[in-house]
């Protein structure tokens, strides 16, 4: 790619980005996609030693293999599962397709039931690529689930709901089980860290997270014994810490959630304030 205007889809999409990636030009070239020609006249006249400019890149015959792949057919917008996920995601599928927000040469197909490695076995020995691990999907499990909520080892409450309730009805029965005023953001973060991004929030939430509204208790894919974060009040930071108590799969759905047993005085939610 020089001068001249790209006249395929790959070559406009690297021509769109590659513009200003400077050395991370040269990593492509180091992986054999393709070979650059340094912009030594542009150095000089920006008199920048620590930024590399590429004057001209040049795709290799396994660049020109390998480039629809990986912007086309394997696109990591469409397969990378943190990507995603930051995106507001929760129960990412590989694969599966995404809106026009990511760009316009996404594959409209959904390739969520291929391997991975299904459009490389024509770059490398037979059977080269065959020996990968397999996909684990989380499994909707039907039922009540029954989640301790502790805000300390003294003070906690064993909440029950049905599979089908939804994180944002596991929210209200939590604020309504420790009788606090339900007028603050809040979040779930599934991996027990504090603000990652592992998180089911707030349907009003202004970050991008999973809506937590439109998230089944059955498609979060908890096991027993598992642990996570509840913050409420991002001001307060009132942080509960959950465990999984029971699923039991053959029990029959309820109705309403509710609070199974109680320990504890809650203690009072603006009590600094007054």
């Amino acid at each position: 790619m020089g001068s001249e205007e790209p006249k395929t889809d790959v070559g406009r999409i690297l021509a769109s980005c590659t513009y200003d990636w400077y050395y991370f030009n040269l990593y492509f070239e180091w992986l054999g996609l393709w070979i650059c020609e340094e912009d030594v006249e542009r150095k000089e006249q920006r008199d920048s030693k620590s930024v590399y400019y590429a004057k001209k890149i040049e795709v290799t015959q396994f660049g020109t293999q390998m480039m629809p792949i990986l912007l086309i057919s394997r696109n990591v917008c469409a397969w990378n599962i943190a990507l995603r996920r930051e995106d507001g995601e929760f129960n990412v599928i590989p694969g599966s397709i995404l809106d026009g927000r990511f760009g316009a040469y996404l594959s409209d197909e959904d390739q969520s039931a291929q391997p991975f490695f299904q459009p490389f076995i024509n770059l490398f020995s037979k059977d080269e690529l065959m020996h990968t691990l397999p996909r684990n999907r989380k499994q909707l499990i039907d039922g009540r689930y029954t989640f301790k909520v502790s805000l300390t080892n003294k003070i906690w409450r064993k909440l029950t709901f049905s599979a089908k309730h939804t994180m944002d009805d596991f929210h209200q029965i939590i604020i309504k089980a420790f009788e606090f005023d339900d007028d603050h953001l809040y979040s779930f973060f599934m991996d027990g860290e504090k603000w990652s991004h592992d998180c089911i929030a707030s349907p009003n939430d202004d970050f991008g997270h999973a809506d937590a509204s439109k998230i089944q208790i059955c498609a979060v894919g908890f096991i027993t014994r598992q642990k996570f974060l509840y913050i409420y009040d991002y001001g307060d930071e009132w942080t509960f810490l959950i465990e999984v108590d029971d699923i039991n799969e053959n029990a029959e759905q309820i109705l309403n959630p509710y609070v199974q047993e109680t320990r504890g005085e809650a203690p009072e939610q603006y009590s600094d304030f007054y």
